[in-house]
């Protein structure tokens, strides 16, 4: 079965988080692409660096590894197939090659250490790509990867923490630890349950009596259902900090599985001139939002340069607020100052509620699959569309229209009014002459093809998987498609990234970016609101087919072919 539900995250937008399953495809690229031509001959193929004609870090560092080598240009042009000519108008940064096969042949027959390989590969895509869309290319991937670590295993570790009676903390170590206290302790509700103690005490100025100790008993059982003592606000930090405080996030995500009713609200900064650094925050913040299916985890965002703040007249520019305490943080995270005065609190909680109100969300929530369906009937037609994920996006498709069939009885008109979406998108975007691109995996197309799986919607959206029927009715529809030029597929080469399971991105426009992920228990949807972001994200998607870790259309149209040809040898 397909994992049950999941994330939005969207741009102005949409951006939409959702999960994935596990298996082993029986077919490879390999052998299925073998022998099939790029297209163009080793001459024709190659283009201009991104830098001009001129000699590039890559092409005096290849020169340097072929005298290494010992080998002449005419034994390099046997082994890769380039012609002598090609191979010297490479060695002097005339020509950059689009052919990563034979590239890696040439690499391959220079015996380079397996540092020296990787040096030149990544040398190789920059000079091929630019150093600006490889930048990007190699950030979002790693922002893709980020999915991976996201924990799916149930429950927390509880400790009763003691909050150190200090006034300075001194040192990364102890204020890590300063920090994991606060945030897991009044997720845990352990300060009020001192504070309610404390009081009785002050009171009577004697031990608790049985009565008292029945009271307290009452405290420990609420705590442990996730709820704050009766006559207490709920557990609620607030932190104006950057992500790469490790230790914050962490006590953040187990704060959220050990406490359902947490509640975390968090100010970030964004960079407003190198705004390739935003992805990597972004990831940064990923694990904290998925840590729970309903975690009330609000991002506020604002623009500056992150750098600034070190050479910055506040001294202190960080600080972390719990029910009970202020832990102030200069910009090294090296030192802080703990507050315990009520009145200082509350000064701190009115500075954060100010700063939170001049900022944006970086999300909206949305919390149940209605309003997901509403987000899909939404979309607008666009003039070139990009997706990514595990399988080629259908829903442009006329096959996708039987998706109807599949949908459960209680949702209704529902059935009907996305089979009308669909068919008015695609009558939209043919009339304007739009362009699907599309990148997926082999692992996508297997689970497709053999086990009728569509990761486009959550389980809770799937009755049961499709008919092979209708399987090889989409499969062939697309491959129709994209002889007419309607649709461009790219296959994802697996050996170069192992794209994650779930998690699918949608690009209608610069400022209309959707990124799905749906897992289990993981049933939620984000809005987004950056729109800087949602460029990154689409100018990503738009580069990606010149990258080196994609096939050409071509070949994934023989490898698209190669599973409809065994399917129709295949008994029904």
């Amino acid at each position: 079965m397909q994992a049950e539900a999941g994330f939005l995250f969207a741009y102005r937008g949409t951006w939409s988080v959702c999960a994935g399953r596990s298996g082993k495809g029986r077919r490879t690229t390999e052998g299925i692409f073998k022998g099939i031509s790029k297209g163009t001959t080793a001459e024709t193929a190659g283009t201009e660096p991104a830098g001009g004609k001129q000699m590039s870090e890559f092409s005096n560092m290849l020169e340097q590894h072929i005298l290494q080598a010992g080998l002449s240009e005419i034994q390099l042009a046997q082994a890769t197939g380039f012609s002598r000519s090609y191979i010297a108008r490479l060695k002097n940064g005339q020509r950059i090659s689009p052919d990563t096969e034979r590239m890696t042949k040439l690499f391959d027959a220079l015996s380079l250490t397996a540092a020296e390989y990787a040096q030149l590969w990544n040398l190789y895509l920059e000079e091929r790509l630019g150093k600006e869309q490889y930048g990007l290319t190699r950030k979002m991937l790693s922002f893709l990867s980020s999915f991976r670590q996201v924990s799916r295993l149930e429950g927390a570790v509880r400790m009763e923490y003691a909050l150190p009676e200090v006034s300075l903390v001194e040192g990364n170590a102890d204020l890590a630890y300063m920090i994991r206290v606060m945030i897991e302790r009044e997720a845990a509700g352990q300060w009020s349950a001192k504070q309610e103690v404390a009081g009785q005490r002050e009171t009577t100025g004697q031990e608790m009596t049985g009565q008292r100790k029945a009271a307290g008993q009452e405290m420990i059982g609420q705590r442990e259902n996730g709820r704050k003592p009766i006559g207490q606000e709920r557990s609620h930090v607030r932190l104006f900090l950057q992500p790469e405080c490790v230790s914050a996030m962490e006590a953040l995500k187990n704060g959220f599985r050990m406490n359902p009713g947490f509640l975390a609200e968090h100010i970030v900064c964004l960079e407003k001139e190198k705004k390739t650094e935003n992805i990597t925050l972004l990831e940064m913040l990923i694990p904290v939002i998925l840590s729970r299916r309903r975690a009330d985890y609000r991002v506020y965002y604002y623009y500056d340069r992150v750098s600034a703040h070190l050479n910055s007249f506040s001294m202190m520019p960080y600080f972390l607020i719990t029910g009970d305490c202020v832990l102030n943080m200069d910009y090294e995270l090296e030192h802080g100052i703990v507050y315990r005065d009520p009145q200082i609190r509350d000064f701190f909680v009115r500075r954060f509620d100010r700063l939170a109100g001049t900022c944006r969300p970086l999300y909206e929530r949305l919390t149940d699959e209605k309003e997901l369906m509403a987000h899909y009937l939404q979309q607008k037609a666009a003039n070139q569309f990009y997706c990514i994920g595990n399988q080629p996006c259908m829903g442009f498709l006329e096959a996708a229209q039987t998706i109807g069939r599949y949908l459960p009885g209680e949702m209704g008109g529902a059935a009907e009014a996305l089979q009308g979406r669909i068919r008015s998108g695609r009558e939209d975007m043919l009339r304007r002459g739009c362009r699907v691109t599309s990148y997926f995996t082999e692992e996508g197309i297997r689970r497709f093809i053999e086990e009728g799986i569509v990761e486009e919607l959550p389980d809770v959206m799937m009755e049961r998987p499709l008919s092979r029927e209708d399987r090889c009715r989409a499969l062939r529809e697309l491959i129709e498609q994209t002889e007419q030029g309607f649709y461009e597929p790219h296959l994802i080469q697996e050996r170069k990234y192992r794209y994650p399971e779930g998690v699918m991105i949608d690009a209608y426009d610069f400022d209309d970016v959707a990124l799905y992920y749906y897992a289990k228990d993981m049933n939620g949807c984000f809005i987004m609101g950056e729109r800087s972001l949602a460029r990154l994200f689409y100018e990503f998607l738009e580069g990606f087919k010149d990258s080196a870790y994609v096939c050409s259309a071509a070949e994934t149209l023989t490898y698209l072919k190669g599973w409809l040809d065994e399917e129709g040898d295949a008994p029904s």
